[in-house]
């Protein structure tokens, strides 16, 4: 039995009935590693966050078979395991995976971090990171992302503004 391992479900619909398609899981899929925390999928794509494992799974369509592709870890952040996998977007080639607890060199604070990807051919990298122009501690910055096209919206929902603790921010 594999507690926590978890499991991501497709379902399509096919004149206004949705059935399931898929079940997916990780190929290296272990306990607690908290597979389908998060999902978001475009056309043949399905990016899905492994909350415990520090990593996004990109899973790939031919027909109605579904196939991982491919795994991208986190680096780069003196955090443990979670902080890359609290929210995800994609978008056509784009991908935003937020790491609402990222922290920033040896700091003790959270600041926050959006990892932007993007795709060549079928493979997924890294091309930047982006932090909020305040770089506030403890905001959740990049708890929750949404793509669309060239736009990309985070929510820092613990953002204090004055006057106002914890009102949050997009």
């Amino acid at each position: 039995l594999f507690r926590s391992q978890g499991s991501a479900y497709v379902f399509t619909r096919s004149n206004g009935v949705w059935a399931q398609q898929a079940k997916l899981s990780a190929n290296n899929g272990q306990t607690q590693h908290y597979f389908g925390h998060s999902v978001a999928i475009d056309g043949d794509t399905i990016a899905i966050n492994a909350h415990q494992a520090n990593s996004t799974y990109i899973f790939n369509r031919e027909g109605i078979f579904w196939s991982q592709q491919q795994q991208l870890i986190q680096n780069g952040s003196t955090y443990n395991a979670g902080n890359f996998t609290s929210s995800i977007s994609i978008s056509g080639n784009i991908m935003a995976v937020g790491m609402h607890v990222f922290r920033v060199g040896s700091t003790n604070y959270d600041v926050g971090a959006v990892a932007v990807f993007t795709r060549s051919g079928s493979s997924w990298s890294e091309q930047t990171r982006l932090f909020a122009s305040d770089q506030s501690i403890n905001t959740n910055f990049g708890n929750s992302v949404s793509l669309s096209g060239n736009t990309l919206a985070v929510g820092a929902y613990n953002k204090d503004e004055p006057g106002q603790g914890n009102q949050g921010a997009v």
